[in-house]
């Protein structure tokens, strides 16, 4: 299994069409189907259904991207490290996300850090939101990005800021009877549908459950992720609905194959930065203060 052939089937994935990714990547079609066709062989399963002139991930294939996305990471983290170890910088700024944050967030977050530490590398770190703020207390992160909690939840003597909030959306798949109405759709139609939900024990779920609640609905849950993307996926293979954060356009071929739809009552979700005043971090303290004073 080689590591171009899992990025070749992640970018079909992204674009739900192996024309879209060839495209994408610069390469032939024939190419990526060659190497797709490979992977395939080589697990044994069908990552792809091929449906009309696209493609959708099948159930195991579903699984098995999530997987590759993950590991694909590491290795991009691992080259991080070697450079840090090299000493190619002076030191690095370590930054968690929570994996429902990373798509709304990272992009602006890494320019703003860039410009303020021009001769620091990045180490960042995604991961549910109670790993974000265990390693933020362990002084393993210097600051991290996660939706509001209930401060009952998470380690002691963290410090939170709320540095912006975004709109939560509806993703249904093509064919559910909601993605003919016209938006905004009214909550009550909720009442009995399949619902997914992401992280339902803290953060942007229990977030969720207290707007559903509000509105006097009793979700009805069907399956639970600890990240958007896998959402999605599960919302792409009709399995039910989802709630899901307002994403900036970069990510416009995340929802791919899925609708998005305004809801009537309008909620807006918090996010929050975490740090642990005076943890051992890793960079210095005069650092450490001006990293807190961007957000």
């Amino acid at each position: 299994m080689k590591d171009t052939q899992l990025k070749y089937a992640l970018a079909a994935w992204k674009e739900l069409s192996f024309t879209g990714a060839a495209e994408k990547l610069n390469i032939s079609q024939s190419a990526i189907s060659q190497q797709i066709s490979l992977l395939e062989r080589e697990i044994g399963f069908a990552i792809f259904d091929r449906v009309g002139n696209g493609i959708k991930p099948s159930y195991k294939g579903g699984l098995f991207l999530i997987q590759a996305d993950q590991a694909l990471s590491g290795i991009n983290n691992l080259s991080n490290i070697a450079q840090q170890l090299n000493g190619e910088f002076n030191n690095f700024v370590s930054l968690g996300f929570s994996s429902n944050v990373t798509d709304i967030l990272l992009q602006a977050i890494i320019n703003k850090i860039k410009k303020a530490f021009p001769g620091s590398g990045l180490n960042i770190i995604t991961g549910t939101t109670r790993r974000i703020h265990r390693m933020v207390f362990q002084g393993r992160l210097d600051i991290g990005f996660t939706f509001d909690v209930d401060k009952d939840l998470v380690p002691p003597n963290l410090e939170f800021k709320q540095v912006t909030n975004t709109e939560l959306y509806l993703a249904l798949y093509p064919t559910h009877r909601l993605a003919k109405y016209k938006p905004p759709i009214e909550l009550l139609e909720l009442q009995k549908e399949p619902l997914i939900v992401n992280e339902p024990d803290i953060g942007l779920g229990v977030l969720i459950e207290k707007f559903l609640k509000k509105a006097g609905i009793v979700p009805r849950v069907v399956a639970t992720s600890d990240n958007i993307h896998s959402s999605i996926m599960l919302v792409r293979n009709g399995l039910g609905i989802t709630l899901i954060p307002s994403i900036h356009d970069e990510a416009e071929t995340l929802f791919k194959g899925v609708i998005l739809k305004q809801t009537k009552s309008k909620f807006e979700l918090p996010i929050i930065t975490v740090h642990r005043e005076g943890s051992k971090s890793k960079i210095d303290q005069s650092n450490s203060a001006r990293l807190y004073q961007l957000f």
